[in-house]
């Protein structure tokens, strides 16, 4: 039995990738931008590229409605990154994920779904409100 070919992968510039990437969001071809944003955090995990990459991810799985992805996403964003700029917005990220998958929202069942943000959060580095994606109901 012969074993699998490997075939190496042509290296790519993170800020092409990154560009690239972005420019997928942009046209709502979010796929594409996810397989972009994965080979710049497999070609380059230290550019500075990457942190960014992870937190457009965990965005994208959000926009794309795949709440346990965005969910995962977030916490090995806030593992990799707890004092990045960007982790109050993974944490929101979260948070209305987990709000999202609420299927009989009472107060009673929105109390058990709980939070289980255990990072202390900075308000004042929270994004404006204008920034942050629409859930699915309002007053979240």
């Amino acid at each position: 039995m012969e074993s699998p070919k490997i075939t190496e992968e042509e290296i790519i510039p993170a800020e092409t990738l990154y560009d690239k990437a972005i420019d997928n969001v942009e046209n709502d071809r979010f796929k594409s931008a996810l397989e972009s944003f994965e080979k710049l955090e497999r070609q380059h995990p230290y550019s500075e590229y990457t942190e960014r990459s992870r937190m457009m991810t965990t965005f994208i799985y959000f926009r794309l409605g795949d709440y346990d992805r965005t969910i995962l996403a977030a916490d090995r964003f806030l593992a990799l990154y707890p004092s990045s700029s960007e982790a109050p917005y993974a944490m929101y990220l979260k948070g209305a994920s987990q709000y999202n998958q609420i299927k009989d929202l009472t107060p009673r069942s929105a109390d058990r779904a709980g939070c289980d943000c255990d990072i202390p959060v900075d308000h004042q580095q929270l994004p404006p409100t204008h920034a942050m994606p629409k859930t699915r109901k309002s007053g979240f």
